[in-house]
């Protein structure tokens, strides 16, 4: 999907674009409507490779971005990505000890701050949700009243978009690592604590749900997305304050 997105961007959708310059500038003589990208164009350049890394090196920020809100989340993702490095990789070391004790020694502050990083993710997103639901609901009580009828359609109508922005790549990813994790078991001399080849055939619906943090530890299906069980619980509650708080 990369290499077709990408192929589709440099050499479609660049032409398209220069072809509407043209025509908007002046420089052609024939009145043609410009062509706009189609539905399926709009897909594939979402794996474009090309454009991907040009947003991820952009250092523009859109007129409603919190700065210091990024900041914040990067701090805390660099801590949690290496903190996960290390609890991934033990079951990989050989000598163990020697391992912890250079861990304990370098990086044993690390420990102290893997709750707050944590903390911080849920507090810019409570942040920015509260941001977002404020904003569009002043744009709405200028334009009309609201009633209690439309509070809960916009209720579902929030929860289903999340769901649907979340649950494709979230159950890819749970597919993914019950593959990865059956391919390990067969070939791997190294014992895994994370059974996913185990967990996931029966209990992918926990995680379907987002409710896999409220059974046990042990038999969780990708031990990790416990967060976005968390997130998804934590979204909910969010905007029902949010909704009876301004009704």
């Amino acid at each position: 999907m990369t290499a077709i997105g990408t192929m589709y961007e440099l050499l479609i959708h660049k032409k398209r674009i220069k072809m509407n310059e043209t025509q908007q500038n002046g420089k052609t003589k024939t009145n043609s409507v410009l062509r706009e990208e189609s539905k399926l164009g709009n897909v594939l350049m979402c794996f474009s490779v090309y454009r991907n890394t040009k947003e991820i090196f952009s250092t523009k920020l859109d007129t409603d971005a919190i700065p210091v809100i990024h900041s914040l989340k990067f701090l805390s993702m660099v801590i949690i990505i290496f903190y996960h490095y290390f609890v991934y990789t033990w079951d990989s070391i050989d000598n163990k000890v020697w391992t912890w004790n250079i861990f304990d020694k370098y990086f044993s502050f690390l420990i102290n701050f893997i709750p707050l990083s944590v903390d911080v993710y849920f507090f810019s997103s409570g942040c920015l949700v509260t941001y977002l639901y404020l904003r569009n609901r002043t744009d709405k009580k200028l334009s009309k009243s609201i009633q209690c009828k439309e509070n809960l359609i916009e209720f579902f109508i929030y929860i289903i978009k999340r769901f649907t922005r979340l649950t494709p790549a979230y159950m890819t990813a749970l597919i993914l690592w019950q593959l990865s994790s059956t391919w390990f078991e067969k070939t791997s001399q190294f014992y895994t604590y994370e059974r996913g080849h185990e967990m996931c055939p029966k209990y992918w619906w926990r995680n379907l749900l987002y409710i896999n943090n409220f059974f046990s530890f042990d038999t969780m299906c990708m031990k990790w997305s416990w967060y976005l069980a968390n997130d998804m619980q934590f979204y909910i509650i969010a905007v029902i304050l949010l909704i009876l708080s301004t009704t």
